[in-house]
């Protein structure tokens, strides 16, 4: 379809999308025959096959209206040749058929979840075990055990051992050395013993 920019008065852009600016007593108009009319003061082509493929990337509501991301002509080429590349990595990475991908991709999440969580209950095991042995070596002051340890870098989480130590009615002063050093204390709920 043909493309042409012209001026209309304010009489004539009154059923324009948008009014004219105050004072405005002209305004630059593109037209797309039979199709479109809308203010604009920018570079358009002659007719609408110049512009070539379009790609849309999305759309967002604004106002009542929407607004629309997209690229065309050769920016449009670009972006396909962009994505395809993404796709062919992929499909390296996960040595799978294009078709393949999601499916791949929604098993690895579900297996990092699952692995995620056994891994939370090891540590929970693993913490409840060293809460143990600590408790059978912790003073207690009041009749209330008293952790002080110093966890290891790559050990069980501050937290978790803590978690252990309260459930067992234990006061809980830990410490992890490193880049960033690390404490928690923590006591059960009412205790009694003033620290």
């Amino acid at each position: 379809r043909p493309v042409r920019a012209h001026l209309l008065s304010a009489a004539e852009a009154g059923d324009l999308r948008k009014s004219l600016p105050p004072g405005a007593e002209t305004i630059r108009v593109t037209e797309i025959e039979g199709w479109d009319r809308n203010a604009c003061c920018g570079t358009h082509v002659r007719r609408t096959s110049e512009i070539g493929m379009v790609k849309l990337f999305g759309q967002e509501r604004v106002g009542s209206g929407t607004r629309l991301h997209f690229a065309c002509g050769f920016r449009a080429l670009a972006a396909c040749g962009a994505d395809r590349a993404r796709i062919d990595a992929l499909v390296r990475l996960l040595t799978c058929h294009p078709d393949e991908i999601e499916a791949r991709c929604e098993k690895l999440v579900a297996d990092s979840k699952s692995a995620k969580k056994e891994h939370d209950n090891l540590q929970a095991a693993l913490a409840a075990a060293q809460a143990r042995e600590a408790l059978a070596a912790a003073p207690r002051p009041g009749g209330v055990p008293v952790v002080v340890r110093q966890q290891e870098p790559s050990g069980v989480g501050l937290r978790e051992m803590a978690t252990a130590l309260v459930d067992a009615g234990a006061v809980a002063l830990l410490g992890r050395a490193g880049e960033r050093a690390e404490l928690l204390f923590a006591a059960p709920d009412g205790l009694g013993l003033d620290l």
